[in-house]
């Protein structure tokens, strides 16, 4: 989709925390944070980050919850998205 980044939190465990930029930050442009919903990821925005006319006037980030990154929703288990 973009540009996806993960971030290791120690201070809250060393859990990870992801985000996602369709660009370059500009930071001559106002910036947009989205935020997905409960069981969706930053994936939602997908039609926002291909919107040219949007990116070209603003700096968008989505931000994924805590601990959910695109290696966490593949895993099997309990708490994954694919079934054991």
């Amino acid at each position: 989709m973009s540009n996806y980044h993960t971030v290791r939190v120690s201070h809250l465990g060393g859990i990870t925390a992801a985000y996602q930029t369709p660009k370059p930050f500009e930071t001559s442009k106002p910036t947009i944070v989205l935020v997905n919903s409960f069981v969706t990821s930053s994936e939602l925005f997908r039609p926002q980050f291909e919107d040219e006319r949007l990116t070209d006037a603003v700096n968008l980030i989505a931000i994924d919850p805590l601990g959910d990154t695109p290696e966490r929703r593949l895993s099997s288990g309990p708490f994954g998205t694919r079934p054991s």
